[in-house]
């Protein structure tokens, strides 16, 4: 079974000036260290000779946002990898990933569209959450869609302090 939402990220930049900083390494690491924390990194990042992007996050679990059940099926101590690879178009990017916990029946999978709307942009992102565990996987995918909707909002505040403190001429 797998469960899916869609989400929409507004911004009030243009596409171009959102999908520069979202795969800078610099705005990676800084909104690992801040929404993520310490034990955060970015352990891939490539730019494809046609401007393609493409980068590998490994994150903590938060297992203590995790239903009891969903605590059983992680290992100790194992970091989930997002890899992220976004087109080289500048007006109109899009956007695919891919979240693997090593280890666990869990998959996330994402398609996104950058595109611009009135005077900034908005993100349209289709998820779908995936846990291959008979009878108890809708219940845990239903949890870590909650978690990830809080997850997305912390990273879009992020996102919007650090377009912002770039256009004031702070970067």
């Amino acid at each position: 079974m797998a469960s899916r939402m869609e989400t929409r990220l507004s911004y009030p930049f243009p596409a171009t000036r959102v999908r520069s900083a979202l795969v800078d390494p610099n705005y990676l690491r800084a909104k690992l260290a801040s929404v993520h924390g310490d034990n955060s990194e970015v352990t891939e990042h490539s730019v494809a000779p046609d401007g393609g992007v493409q980068y590998t996050l490994a994150l903590p679990i938060p297992l203590d946002k995790l239903p009891s059940i969903a605590k059983t099926l992680v290992p100790a101590g194992e970091r989930l990898r997002r890899t992220e690879v976004w087109s080289s178009s500048q007006d109109a990017p899009t956007m695919t990933s891919s979240v693997v916990v090593p280890n666990a029946p869990a998959r996330i999978e994402a398609t996104a569209r950058l595109e611009a709307e009135g005077a900034g942009s908005v993100i349209v992102t289709d998820l779908t959450v995936s846990i291959s565990v008979p009878l108890v996987g809708g219940k845990i995918e239903k949890a870590l869609i909650k978690q990830l909707t809080e997850v997305l909002e912390k990273e879009h505040r992020f996102d919007l302090e650090w377009l912002e403190s770039d256009a004031a001429g702070g970067r």
